[in-house]
C-alpha cells in the first residue's frame, strides 16, 4: 500500500470535503471544509505504467496531466471541475479523442478520452 497523495510536492494540505471523503482536495472548488490534513504528495511521474488513467481529484486535473512527462494511457476518464479546466484537459490530451462525457452542472461533468492510436487508419476505398 502506497500511503501518499499525488499531485505537486508542495501541496502538503488536504482540505477535507464537506460531505464525504471523496471531496477532499488541495483547492477549494466548493465542495472542502476549512479543516485539513497534512500528507505526503509524490509527482504523476511515481505512478506506474497503466492502460487507463482514471482520476476523481477535485480541482487537481490539470496539474496531474502536467506532471507526466508523456501521456500514453489508452484511455483517460476524468471528473472536471471547472470550464478552464475542461479546456486546458482538452489541450494537454491533443493525441486523444473525446469519446463520451456528461455535463452534471455549469463547472462540473465527467470527460472520457481514448487515444487515437486505438482507431487505427480507415481503410482506403479502391476505384
Amino acid at each position: 500500500m502506497n500511503n501518499f497523495a499525488v499531485g505537486d510536492p508542495a501541496h502538503t494540505l488536504l482540505y477535507l470535503g464537506r460531505n464525504n471523503c471523496g471531496e477532499a482536495g488541495f483547492f477549494d472548488i466548493g465542495e472542502q471544509r476549512r479543516e485539513a490534513v497534512e500528507v505526503i504528495t509524490q509527482p504523476p511521474s511515481v505512478l506506474p505504467r497503466a492502460d487507463i488513467l482514471k482520476m476523481d481529484v477535485e480541482g487537481a486535473e490539470i496539474e496531474i496531466l502536467s506532471g507526466f512527462a508523456h501521456i500514453e494511457f489508452d484511455a483517460v476518464l476524468l471528473e472536471n471541475h471547472s470550464e478552464a479546466n475542461r479546456r486546458m484537459v482538452d489541450q494537454l490530451l491533443d493525441g486523444y479523442v473525446l469519446v463520451g462525457g456528461e455535463i452534471r452542472c455549469r463547472d462540473r461533468g465527467v470527460l472520457k478520452y481514448i487515444h487515437r492510436r486505438l482507431f487505427g487508419r480507415a481503410p482506403v476505398a479502391s476505384a
